[in-house]
């Protein structure tokens, strides 16, 4: 697999909060792999989902600016495994 980035976020559990996601990463020129969306699992906030993403990117100077451009949307954002 090329330059990954596999990426946790906490996102709110309500219409459209997944919504803006992808429309960072496309707009950084990251390319989504894989995605899931958990909002059952009881660790979680009743109000909260979590999302988890492996985004393909150029090199890893490219996923700082991502991770930066996620965290400016709104997005905290961690790293699972490079």
């Amino acid at each position: 697999m090329a330059n990954c980035f596999d990426l946790t976020l906490p996102i709110s559990d309500q219409p459209s909060a997944l919504f803006a996601l992808p429309a960072v990463l496309a707009r950084e020129g990251a390319n989504i792999v894989d995605l899931s969306h958990d909002r059952l699992s009881l660790s979680l906030n009743p109000k909260g989902a979590t999302i988890h993403v492996v985004v393909e990117i150029e090199d890893h100077s490219h996923g700082i600016m991502m991770l930066a451009a996620l965290a400016k949307a709104g997005f905290a954002a961690t790293v699972q495994s490079i």
